[in-house]
Formats: C-alpha cells, sequence, structure tokens
C-alpha cells in the first residue's frame, strides 16, 4: 500500500513538514539517530506484537506493524526523492549539502 505511489496521501496536520530541522543535513542527522534507536528498540523487545502505539493516520498498531510501516514509509519518501530528482527542471549542479 504505501510504496505504492500511485495513490497520493495527505499527512495528517501533527505528521506536516514543519520547518523543524534547520537544513538537510541536520535532517539526516535527526532520521538517523531515529533509526538508530527503532532499531536497538526491536533489538531488545521479546514481543513486538505485545506493544500497541497509536497512529494519527491508519490505526493502532502492534509493535511488529510499526516496523513494517516505518520501512514502507521510508521507501514511499525515496521515490518521491528520486521522482522529483528525475524531472528536468531538476538543478543538475549538486547542492553544497
Amino acid at each position: 500500500m504505501l510504496p505504492d505511489r500511485s495513490q497520493k496521501f495527505q499527512a495528517p496536520e501533527p505528521l506536516r513538514p514543519s520547518g523543524k530541522w534547520a537544513s538537510p543535513a541536520e535532517t539526516w542527522k535527526h532520521f538517523e539517530a531515529s533509526r538508530k534507536a527503532t532499531i536497538e528498540y526491536a533489538k531488545k523487545q521479546a514481543d513486538l506484537r505485545a506493544h500497541y502505539m497509536d497512529s494519527p493516520a491508519i490505526k493502532d498498531m502492534d509493535g511488529y506493524e510499526w516496523l513494517l510501516f516505518l520501512s514502507a514509509h521510508s521507501e514511499r519518501h525515496t521515490a518521491q526523492i528520486r521522482e522529483v530528482k528525475a524531472d528536468a527542471k531538476f538543478p543538475k549542479k549538486p547542492s553544497r549539502y
């Protein structure tokens, strides 16, 4: 469902970009730290199915479903980035980031 980009989604207001990070480098640093924390959490849990958390976009999901969702979500955004960069109007000169 998520990696299929033929269906567009509008993120709920609390999940929309807010300009929280000052640069792409800062954004990437936050992403990597969050990913590391998620991997450590998953390694330490004996039963991810026993842990639930609300999702503002879909439904309540257990830990296993959240890991699948996070992976698909990253895959979807990676496809979006590739689509933007493939556009003829995208600058060919590398940015300073």
